[in-house]
């Protein structure tokens, strides 16, 4: 998402709190408000992650990196704790699992065999 950000251009929208800007680019204008993590693409909204038109604004304010305006659920903390009983957690003792069975097929068994070069 930073790489397409490169073709969008952030201004300030000159508000009090720093947190509106508009975010120029071809072929539209899209607002960004990243004290409510919304932007007019609605694909923040959506995903919870920032798109490229609020890391343009979020890079033009310069205080915080993407990462720290993603949902806290998209965070490796997250995930660790999520998982921590599955992964860390102690073994049981169940048996290793066995292959299947192997059917032998009914009827002469194919023989390879080497082929003279004649």
């Amino acid at each position: 998402m930073t790489k397409l950000s490169r073709n969008w251009f952030s201004q300030w929208s000159g508000d009090e709190k720093e947190v509106l800007y508009e975010v120029q680019g071809w072929p539209t204008n899209m607002v960004v408000d990243l004290e409510s993590r919304t932007c007019t693409c609605r694909f923040w909204q959506l995903t919870s992650m920032p798109c490229t038109h609020a890391i343009v604004a979020i890079q033009d304010k310069n205080d915080k990196g993407p990462e720290e305006y993603c949902h806290e659920w998209l965070t490796m903390d997250a995930y660790r704790r999520t998982y921590y009983f599955n992964i860390f957690g102690k073994k049981k003792g169940s048996p290793a699992p066995v292959p299947p069975q192997v059917k032998i097929k009914p009827g002469r068994p194919t023989m390879n065999r080497r082929k003279d070069k004649d």
